[in-house]
């Protein structure tokens, strides 16, 4: 109907509901709201958070996690089975709802910015000072290694 087929779609739908099934047995009841998702592969199984503080509670549980998991594991083995989804690993992340998949890299080669040796040095305590330009030094002695490497190269 929708150039889906119905045959291969309902195992994923199962899948992920095995899986949702499977965090949510072995989780808290209060940390169930910051469950934003799971990933299903054959021998992973990825739960997503929207939270830092629920990862952090995860991964300090995670022992516990894993022994409520094998007894939801145990009752349903065999719909796992039927679906060949068994989960061997278990990992988590957050993921939060308005992030694209590559923006946190885009973000951070935002932030990571070049400084030059031509910075102004205000400080007033002699080590402080002395500290800054020997900052200033190392700072002059790679911006002459990258005009050599620049200059070899072309």
């Amino acid at each position: 109907m929708f150039g889906v087929d119905m045959g291969e779609a309902i195992p994923a739908v199962v899948r992920y509901r095995l899986g949702k099934g499977l965090a949510k047995a072995g989780l808290d009841e209060r940390l169930h709201r910051f469950i934003a998702g799971v990933e299903c592969e054959d021998s992973r199984l990825v739960i997503l958070f929207n939270h830092n503080g629920a990862l952090v509670e995860f991964n300090a549980n995670k022992e516990q996690f894993l022994a409520k998991a094998r007894e939801f594991y145990k009752e349903n083995a065999k719909r796992f089975a039927d679906v060949s989804f068994i989960p061997k690993r278990i990992d988590a992340k957050v993921v939060f709802k308005n992030q694209k998949p590559n923006e946190n890299k885009e973000i951070q080669k935002q932030q990571c910015k070049k400084c030059s040796s031509d910075f102004i040095n205000s400080a007033k305590d002699p080590t402080v000072r002395a500290g800054f330009e020997a900052l200033r030094a190392i700072i002059k002695m790679q911006e002459e290694e990258s005009e050599n490497t620049r200059a070899t190269s072309v």
